[in-house]
């Protein structure tokens, strides 16, 4: 399962754990990690996967796209 979630005018940066979203209201930093979770920036999108479509995962990465797209919003406005 992969979800990408558009960083919409901000810059992020991953270094491992902690996902780092910079935008004109600031800067928000969140630790970011799950076992069963990838996160990857990819250009202008924080790219989240999964290896499988189990139900803990699919809550899991849905959870971290949440996180993800308050983060943008937050840094963006």
């Amino acid at each position: 399962m992969k979800i990408e979630v558009p960083l919409e005018g901000t810059q992020a940066a991953f270094d491992g754990q902690t996902l780092d979203v910079s935008g004109g209201n600031g800067r928000v930093r969140r630790k970011l990690w799950h076992p069963l979770v990838s996160v990857k920036v990819e250009g202008d999108k924080v790219v989240l996967s999964t290896s499988q479509e189990r139900k803990k995962d699919k809550r899991m990465i849905n959870t971290f796209s949440r996180h993800v797209k308050n983060m943008v919003a937050g840094a963006a406005k």
